[in-house]
């Protein structure tokens, strides 16, 4: 991806009024009351900003026509999501979860660990 955090599951295609869209899925460091833990994020990207890395294989994904309304695009559907949908993110940072907690990004290259020091 080109946008923080770099690598995601792409889990299937969308088309729109205004382009192709990827929806995707991974799992985003965050810190609450201190506390350093991981939630599961997903949100439908724009297709440009998407690409498959070298070694990942051909896999056949769901294509949905998605409604002109951005808000009524829908999550994940194929197994139970408890994770952070953020909808269409066209552009910007992360956004937070919930008040109080933070998104943590790591400024230095896209595989490294958030956790190390």
């Amino acid at each position: 991806m080109a946008v923080w955090p770099h690598q995601a599951r792409l889990l299937e295609w969308g088309k729109a009024a205004d382009g192709w869209w990827g929806l995707v899925a991974w799992e985003q460091p965050i810190r609450v009351k201190g506390r350093l833990e991981r939630i599961l994020y997903s949100a439908w990207i724009p297709a440009a900003q998407l690409s498959k890395p070298g070694w990942a294989k051909h896999r056949k994904l769901r294509i949905r026509q998605l409604p002109v309304d951005h808000s009524e695009w829908p999550q994940p559907s194929y197994w139970e999501w408890e994770g952070h949908f953020i909808g269409a993110w066209p552009a910007g940072d992360v956004p937070a979860p919930a008040d109080g907690v933070k998104v943590v990004t790591s400024q230095r290259s896209p595989d490294a660990d958030p956790y190390a020091p």
